[in-house]
């Protein structure tokens, strides 16, 4: 791809056609609409504009930003990692590597939150395994008198929250913690929510290349994949206050044998709840009152 042989919006089309070309080569999905978004951040417009051709070629910085990003997704990194951004419950977060990329069906942990905590404003809550930190933060910028922990063993991912609280001007109610789940953690809390690592060990690989690029720790949850759940079952138990809540984001098929050793744990009501597919995703267990 040449800045020099095209020009206005010539150069958009050509570049968007290469770059299409070679991420189609590369077995991406939506190749063009890639293209097009990853130009439109190197040049600080909008896909929009880059489809109608209104903004001015870019210069040998963007285009070299540019290429390097197609580059990047031809080796299958996840696209939220390459823009460095993903939106999770309508609002934008930092990603990136070290992080898994937030999923939509994980917003359906944070409309269970906000629902349990409308009737406990200072309700002190954990963000456990918790990545870009996009559970917690959501759960905080929409409850603002609550507290929330947020606890990952990886000191990137603890960086990155961080980084994402300041961004969204929730910080002073934040406090961070690099640490093995819940061991660090003093009683008394009314919420804990996580999403743990949950796929077998042996399915890692069959993964989509993009999910493997993204953290293994943050993926393998063990040889069965309910090793890491069922450890954060049982020292949520511990950690409640009474009428406190765990909820747990789980793997297809897991729910049943989550859901018994919740109970045996002393989690009085459990329940589950479906995501948009219909799938049992959400673990709720609660502490009784």
């Amino acid at each position: 791809m040449s800045a020099q042989a095209y020009s206005g919006a010539a150069t958009l089309r050509q570049l968007v056609d290469d770059a299409s070309r070679a991420l189609a080569e590369a077995g991406i999905e939506q190749p063009r609409l890639e293209a097009q978004v990853l130009l439109a951040d190197a040049v600080n417009a909008t896909r929009t504009q880059i489809i109608a051709g209104t903004v001015a070629a870019p210069d040998a910085g963007q285009l070299g930003r540019f290429r390097g990003w197609i580059q990047r997704r031809e080796r299958r990194e996840p696209f939220a990692w390459v823009r460095g951004i993903q939106e999770f419950y309508g609002i934008p977060f930092l990603v990136g590597p070290g992080v898994l990329v937030p999923r939509p069906e994980t917003e359906l942990m944070v409309e269970a939150a906000l629902e349990f905590l409308a009737g406990r404003p200072a309700a002190r809550v954990v963000d456990v395994c918790t990545g870009s930190g996009c559970v917690g933060i959501a759960t905080a910028i929409h409850r603002p008198a609550a507290s929330v922990l947020f606890i990952d063993l990886s000191a990137a991912a603890i960086e990155i929250a961080g980084r994402n609280a300041v961004r969204h001007g929730i910080q002073r109610r934040c406090a961070f913690m690099c640490a093995s789940l819940l061991k660090a953690v003093r009683g008394g809390l009314d919420l804990i929510l996580c999403n743990p690592p949950y796929i077998s060990s042996g399915a890692i690989e069959c993964l989509p290349p993009e999910v493997r690029h993204e953290p293994r720790i943050a993926l393998d949850g063990g040889p069965t994949g309910l090793e890491l759940p069922a450890e954060v079952i049982r020292q949520a138990a511990g950690v409640l206050a009474p009428g406190g809540a765990l909820m747990m984001e789980v793997g297809i098929g897991q729910i049943g044998a989550l859901k018994q050793l919740a109970e045996r744990a002393g989690f009085l009501q459990t329940r589950a709840m479906k995501d948009l597919a219909g799938i049992d995703r959400l673990l709720v267990a609660e502490i009784p009152a």
